[in-house]
């Protein structure tokens, strides 16, 4: 990686202002998650079958998590105007984190008191280079 200098001002290349940008997001990830993923088994019978065994597979993994409430576009009866509950969990790009996957996630203060936890099925993540981002259908919503 090659600086560049310009009128006595060191710049950055495009890669270390995008390491720059990971660390300083990372700075913001006060929350934690577990995930679980599902694993097949035989059963006594021979059967298979399908379950989220209870160990996860990543632990008290960093993150942020965003929690909003939105107005529901599917509905014709505006005195009826259901909310949609979206759950959004940012975590480090490199997390191996696969559509299916359960997960609990910790929302805590800045004092790192536990404000409260949520748990669900994660959707498809979308990975960017900084971070990626999960959105998380709620198990009271699945």
């Amino acid at each position: 990686i090659k600086q560049i200098s310009q009128g006595g001002m060191e710049l950055m290349t495009f890669q270390q202002g995008l390491a720059v940008a990971e660390k300083l997001g990372k700075q913001f990830f006060l929350d934690k998650v577990d995930i679980t993923r599902k694993v097949e088994t035989i059963d006594s019978d021979g059967s298979t079958s399908f379950g989220y065994p209870t160990s996860p597979i990543i632990v008290n993994q960093s993150c942020s998590i965003s929690y909003k409430k939105i107005d529901n576009p599917d509905t014709n009866d505006i005195a009826k105007n259901p909310q949609i509950s979206v759950l959004q969990i940012f975590v480090d790009k490199n997390l191996a984190i696969l559509k299916g996957d359960k997960i609990i996630a910790y929302k805590y203060n800045y004092d790192g008191n536990l404000l409260r936890t949520y748990e669900g099925i994660c959707n498809e993540p979308i990975v960017y280079p900084t971070h990626q981002e999960i959105q998380v259908v709620l198990k009271d919503n699945a």
